[in-house]
């Protein structure tokens, strides 16, 4: 009677997979902890692009309001 097979062929690769993996994770984890990642941080990041998005906008109006200055401006004379 032959033995089954209980380790398959391709263990070596799998086995080099996971090690590949967990030092992806390994490295997330270290860059996570020590670089300054926390929540504050990232509640600063979005608040910072919050004043920047606004900022366009209100230079976006101020330049459409402008322009609506000069077309009346235009049309008077």
């Amino acid at each position: 009677m032959a033995k089954p097979k209980i380790i398959p062929s391709n263990t070596k690769a799998l086995l080099k997979f996971l090690m590949v993996i967990l030092i992806l994770v390994g490295l997330g984890l270290l860059y996570h902890f020590k670089t300054d990642q926390g929540l504050e941080n990232t509640q600063r990041f979005f608040e910072n692009r919050k004043d920047v998005q606004e900022y366009h906008k209100y230079k976006e109006d101020e330049e459409s309001a402008k322009k609506r200055a000069e077309k009346n401006i235009f049309l008077q004379n």
